[in-house]
């Protein structure tokens, strides 16, 4: 669907709103009484909207925490937009040029940060939209996320710079930390660096206890081509764990909401599950034709969604690793799926493909 540009502008960040269409509600009291997804219902799944912003491929999604009604979504156009699904409304931001690789909102909703390769990170606030803070660099931004409790913003890339003396670290990566007084920075002069590595790296992840950070490596201009997963102690900046075994680059990490497990998606098209206790692998989901980039796991941990270059979303049991599910998106021809997340209250999946189109899926109730 297309939605009408309204048009507004704000200092040196344009944004627009977008009305029109049939946007889904999340919580609906109509016909589209929408249930929890589980193993047991997720056969049933359905598509029940799409969602576009410049036609341009959509490189990342994300729910709300706290509005399940709200999504945010990035664009290769170099675009972050905001729908609002019960609205019906779509507001763009935009604020500098290239692409947009990633999106977070922080936990209380009041604020939405985006990375750009070859660019920056951004913090907007949004209430109304504005910027709030840009950290301007040198380096590909592929990752940000919030702290569980909302005071530190991580993110990472490749050939970023060592914040200590503003040198580039060629074929590396590096995570910083903004930990700023009032929970959102207001300067991000004072980024700490947690990590050297040799590789990129692609995605990070905070323990649901806030103690550990975990990363997706490999890949890009890495000087090495295999995929690892690390985990660092966010206290001591100290490394804790070297995940090794996948033959490709680790695209995606994500922990469970219990946090005793850890998954990775690489392209080497597999998914592993990781025990974070003994370091182990679990189990290794096999199904994707190729490179697996993005994952998310539902609420209560249960199920375990991928989505990859081969066009496909694919459901898996975490209990027992079967592949419960399986949606082809190709349409016939090439559409690599690049992100994936749950509603907060599980009710609803948010795919984000090349095709340029955001597509919301979930299960009717009776």
């Amino acid at each position: 669907m297309r939605r009408r540009l309204l048009g507004l502008i704000v200092g040196i960040a344009v944004i627009g709103l977008f009305t029109g269409g049939q946007g889904i509600r999340a919580q609906d009291d109509g016909d589209k009484n929408l249930v929890p997804i589980t193993p047991d219902n997720v056969g049933q799944l359905e598509q029940m909207d799409t969602w576009e912003g410049d036609e341009s491929a959509v490189t990342s999604v994300e729910f709300s925490r706290r509005d399940p009604n709200l999504i945010a979504y990035g664009t290769m156009a170099g675009y972050t937009y905001l729908g609002q699904l019960d609205e019906d409304t779509v507001t763009q931001l935009a604020y500098g040029t290239g692409p947009i690789m990633d999106v977070a909102f922080n936990p209380s909703g009041d604020y939405l940060a985006s990375g750009r390769r070859l660019s920056d990170a951004m913090v907007w606030s949004l209430n109304p939209p504005e910027i709030y803070a840009v950290y301007q660099r040198s380096g590909s931004v592929l990752s940000v996320v919030f702290s569980v409790d909302g005071s530190t913003l991580a993110f990472s890339g490749s050939d970023l710079i060592d914040v200590s003396d503003g040198e580039p670290i060629p074929g590396g990566g590096v995570i910083s930390l903004l930990q700023p007084e009032l929970g959102i920075p207001v300067a991000f002069q004072t980024a700490e660096r947690i990590s050297e590595t040799t590789g990129q790296i692609n995605s990070i992840a905070y323990s649901p206890n806030g103690i550990h950070i975990a990363a997706g490596i490999g890949g890009g201009n890495s000087i090495e081509s295999g995929g690892r997963v690390k985990i660092w102690d966010v206290e001591t900046l100290a490394e804790v764990a070297a995940l090794e075994g996948h033959t490709g680059a680790v695209w995606d990490v994500k922990y469970d909401p219990t946090g005793q497990y850890i998954a990775s998606a690489s392209a080497d098209t597999t998914v592993r599950l990781w025990d974070t206790t003994t370091g182990k692998t679990v189990m290794t989901f096999k199904g994707h034709t190729d490179e697996v980039n993005a994952m998310a796991f539902s609420p209560d941990g249960t199920l375990l969604a991928s989505v990859g270059s081969d066009g496909t979303l694919r459901f898996w049991d975490v209990a027992t690793g079967e592949q419960v599910s399986l949606i082809d998106l190709t349409n016939g021809g090439a559409n690599p799926v690049w992100d994936i997340d749950f509603s907060a209250d599980g009710t609803m999946v948010a795919t984000a493909s090349e095709d340029g189109f955001v597509r919301l899926w979930a299960v009717k109730g009776e």
